[in-house]
Parts: C-alpha cells; sequence; structure tokens
C-alpha cells in the first residue's frame, strides 16, 4: 500500500511541471555582418569565417561570392561560447568571443558587426 501511495504521489508531483517540447526547426545562433572599417560597405562576399563551438571541433564556412544574404552570415545552431576569425584577403584578421544564450532549447539569435580593417 505505501508504494502504491508513493507512486501516487510521485505521478502527482510530476503533472505539476510543464513539459518544454522542442520542435525540429533550427535557430541561428549568430547572425554575422562583416563591414569594412572605412566605408562600412559589406565585404562578407569572398570573407572566411571559421567559427568553433568551444568544446567541438572548428566549423569553417566559406563564403560564397555572391552570398544569399549580402549582409550576413549565419553561423551556429546552438547555445555556447563561439570563438569567431573573419579573414579576407586585403583585411586585418578579426577575432571575438561570442557568448550566445539558450532560450529554451534553442539559441537566442545574436547579432555581431566583424568590422575589417585593410592591411597595411
Amino acid at each position: 500500500m505505501k508504494r502504491l501511495v508513493a507512486l501516487g504521489i510521485g505521478l502527482a508531483l510530476a503533472g505539476c511541471h510543464s513539459i518544454v517540447t522542442c520542435d525540429a526547426a533550427l535557430v541561428v545562433a549568430i547572425k554575422l555582418a562583416v563591414r569594412d572599417a572605412q566605408t562600412g560597405a559589406s565585404v562578407v562576399a569572398q570573407s572566411t569565417v571559421i567559427a568553433t563551438l568551444r568544446n567541438t571541433k572548428p566549423d569553417t564556412l566559406l563564403m560564397p561570392a555572391i552570398p544569399v544574404d549580402p549582409d550576413t552570415v549565419n553561423v551556429g545552431t546552438h547555445a555556447g561560447t563561439y570563438d569567431l576569425v573573419v579573414k579576407r584577403a586585403g583585411y586585418a584578421d578579426w577575432k571575438q568571443t561570442v557568448v550566445v544564450v539558450a532560450d529554451g532549447c534553442e539559441p537566442s539569435t545574436t547579432r555581431v558587426t566583424a568590422t575589417l580593417e585593410r592591411a597595411p
């Protein structure tokens, strides 16, 4: 009898908590804009983005000559700490660490601008 009471209490308590479900839609962790420091113009085309989500292996994104979005590149689909490096011919490398927080089971999209200085 004690076991049945304990089981009933456990089930009743479990019903007090809402269950969080996550859909299969991927949410972008970082929307990264890449701009020329002098002109402010987008230079995301032909840029190389190296994004490393800490505790995982690096993921390199090679942007095509004409990106789907001319101003930004999407980086990652998980919350966590990202080490970002942006490389482009004629510019100094840009580096920054970005922390993306979770919004439930998805990342809260963070907007970041990489401002590239021209190489001497």
